[in-house]
C-alpha cells in the first residue's frame, strides 16, 4: 500500500515508537510526504544521534508532549513543531 493511498496529495504524520533503536527501519518513505512525530522519550545521547539521523535524512519532526522537559534546548535545532494534547471537559 503506497502513502498516496493513504492520504493522497496530502502530509502524512508518523508515530514514532518511544524504541528509539527500532527508529532505524522507518520504511522508505519520501521525506517530503511525511512528518514524523517523535513520543515523549528520554532525551540523552541515543535519542539525540536518532533524532540528528531522521532530520540529515530530511525528514520534518515534531515533538510531542514535551512540556515541562528541561533538556529540550539540546534538540531544538532538529524539529520543525511542538504537539501537545489538550483536553476539553465539557461542563454541564
Amino acid at each position: 500500500m503506497g502513502i498516496d493511498n493513504v492520504v493522497g496529495s496530502q502530509l502524512a504524520c508518523i508515530n514514532l515508537s518511544d524504541n528509539v533503536q527500532a527508529w532505524n527501519d522507518i520504511p522508505v518513505i519520501e521525506p517530503e510526504r511525511i512528518i514524523l512525530d517523535i513520543p515523549h522519550i528520554e532525551i540523552n545521547e541515543t535519542s539525540i544521534n536518532a533524532i540528528k539521523a531522521l532530520k540529515e535524512s530530511d525528514y520534518t519532526l515534531a515533538l510531542d508532549d514535551i512540556a515541562g522537559n528541561k533538556k529540550i534546548a539540546k534538540i531544538r535545532e532538529y524539529y520543525s513543531y511542538r504537539c501537545t494534547q489538550i483536553i476539553i471537559i465539557r461542563r454541564r
